[in-house]
């Protein structure tokens, strides 16, 4: 199982704002067109699509989802 909180690099407890901050940071320096992994830069999205949405994000928290997997 992928730990996505890891791969945002942040706490489980962090709000939707520095989960926002910290996937732009993120997408920003690993984005294919500045040289980054397109493998990471979809994962890095990934993670974000569940954990940037509340509904989505209490699913994934709860063990109940795992279309996520990558």
């Amino acid at each position: 199982m992928t730990d996505l909180y890891r791969i945002l690099n942040v706490d489980s407890r962090a709000s939707v704002e520095v989960i926002n901050a910290a996937y732009k940071a993120l997408a920003n320096k690993h984005h294919p067109d500045h040289g980054g992994s397109q493998k990471l830069f979809t994962e890095i999205g990934a993670a974000h699509d569940i954990l940037g949405d509340v509904k989505k994000r209490a699913k994934y928290d709860r063990g109940e989802d795992d279309h996520w997997v990558l």
